[in-house]
């Protein structure tokens, strides 16, 4: 969806290599670091500087990324896309609204 609205640019990071890249944005996600072609760690994450962080792994301090919480206390800031969890049209647009809203209103890095 980033590389979609054209935010490649701003994107520090990918992790969790799992399936295909499609043609369509397949030179654009060749541009974007790999952080960790498995799940990424708390430290790779912290250490890309990213402003903003999205994914399902922000459930447990010890395993994944961290808690929302605790990325927060580190001004990294967590967007969970209501996508990953509803799967529907509405939930798609939402995402991409606010997603839309939250990088058009300040200057960020993504991972």
């Amino acid at each position: 969806m980033l590389i979609k609205l054209g935010l490649t640019d701003k994107m520090v990071g990918v992790a969790a290599l799992y399936g295909s890249v499609t043609p369509d944005v397949a030179d654009d996600f060749a541009k974007i670091p790999v952080l960790s072609k498995d799940y990424v760690g708390k430290e790779l994450v912290v250490g890309a500087s990213p402003d903003l962080g999205r994914g399902d792994l922000f459930a447990d301090a010890d395993w994944g990324v961290g808690t929302v919480d605790g990325l927060n206390d580190m001004n990294i800031r967590t967007f969970v896309q209501t996508t990953n969890h509803k799967g529907s049209l509405d939930s798609l647009y939402s995402d991409i609204a606010q997603l839309g809203q939250i990088v058009t209103e300040q200057s960020l890095t993504l991972v």
